[in-house]
């Protein structure tokens, strides 16, 4: 008897431990995204295992027809990525726009822009010695077919020009220190010597040093 309402008892115990997991994997959630064209997120979702996902509201598209969704997204039974799908309308003029490199001739972006959209810019190539300034022309409003072109300049050496008794000044001080290294009297090296090339031709010359003295007396405001 004794054994008997143990066996019981145990059984009792365990009951509610089987069908807490049972409930618990009949409960399984899965991650639904609906993905834009322009690789946006519209709507991320926990969807219960057989239930449907809710399709989010789309935003207008210029120039597209929405025509639906890549994937089917009722009944889910596994992690989803849905898509939005796009058709170009019929009255749609596209107009095709290239980004390209100024220095090397590489082809940074080919698009195809619907008329009256702005184009998106490309991340410009690094060269050496060049700063990015921006681009040739303009994209925010496409009007017919472009090629457009990166714009550098020449990169301005970190210090500050024309001091180069490294004192954080520009003073007549800095024309002596230039004209005595021209003059081979004393040797201006390291980061002095590129603030003593104030014109930035890669030679320290009296023409910096003529440079400096106008920046002083007020003539020039800037090298």
């Amino acid at each position: 008897m004794k054994k008997k309402l143990a066996l019981v008892l145990a059984i009792m115990l365990v009951l509610p431990l089987v069908f807490a997991n049972v409930s618990f994997a009949a409960e399984e959630y899965f991650t639904v995204m609906f993905i834009n064209w322009d690789g946006g997120v519209l709507s991320q979702q926990q969807v219960l295992r057989g239930e449907d996902a809710v399709e989010p509201e789309i935003p207008e598209r210029i120039g597209y027809d929405f025509m639906g969704w890549d994937k089917d997204f009722h009944n889910v039974q596994s992690n989803l990525f849905i898509h939005s799908v796009w058709q170009l309308s019929e009255e749609t003029t596209l107009y095709h726009v290239q980004f390209v490199d100024s220095i090397d001739g590489t082809i940074l972006s080919d698009q195809d822009v619907v008329e009256g959209q702005a184009a998106i810019a490309p991340k410009p190539k690094e060269h050496e010695g060049l700063v990015f300034v921006g681009w040739s022309a303009s994209f925010a409003e496409i009007k017919h077919h472009m090629q457009i072109f990166t714009v550098y300049e020449e990169a301005k050496p970190e210090g500050l020009l024309g001091d180069a008794d490294l004192n954080e000044k520009v003073e007549a001080a800095d024309a002596t220190a230039i004209l005595r290294h021209v003059a081979q009297l004393n040797t201006l090296e390291g980061q002095a010597a590129i603030n003593a090339d104030v014109d930035i031709n890669n030679k320290i010359e009296a023409a910096d040093a003529t440079l400096v003295l106008r920046f002083v007396a007020g003539l020039i405001t800037e090298f």
